[in-house]
């Protein structure tokens, strides 16, 4: 689990907290119950202790108390492993909680995350 603690957030100081992107879902337990959530990339920033490095804000919120910085050596970098990074915890998530997500403006269709982040081609997975 992430560290939610005042201490751990003090590494987003330098983030502006606006979003670049983010996507409802509603995660499905077996038992029949629902828990609408978000998965949101902030904007890249600089972190003032690593001038050299970019972050982006990762989060799961809802699924989360509270988000991470992940660092790319620029922008760019920054987001492919952001959204690696949260590729794989959304799916550690999912098995671990027994979950199915579904679009949350379209409940009846599954949302796949596998088929929506991964760039790859299927036959190379």
């Amino acid at each position: 689990m992430i560290d939610p603690s005042p201490e751990a957030q003090e590494r987003f100081r330098e983030d502006s907290g606006e979003n670049l992107a983010e996507l409802s879902l509603i995660a499905r337990y077996k038992n029949g119950g629902e828990l609408p959530f978000r998965i949101v990339l902030g904007y890249p920033f600089r972190r003032i202790e690593y001038p050299a490095d970019v972050a982006v804000r990762v989060e799961l919120d809802g699924l989360e108390t509270a988000g991470v910085p992940i660092m790319g050596i620029d922008q760019f970098q920054a987001m492919i492993l952001a959204i690696r990074f949260m590729l794989s915890r959304l799916t550690d998530i999912m098995e671990k909680r027994q979950l199915q997500l579904v679009w949350a403006d379209e409940p009846d269709v599954a949302f796949d995350p596998l088929d929506f982040f991964n760039t790859m081609p299927p036959n190379q997975r």
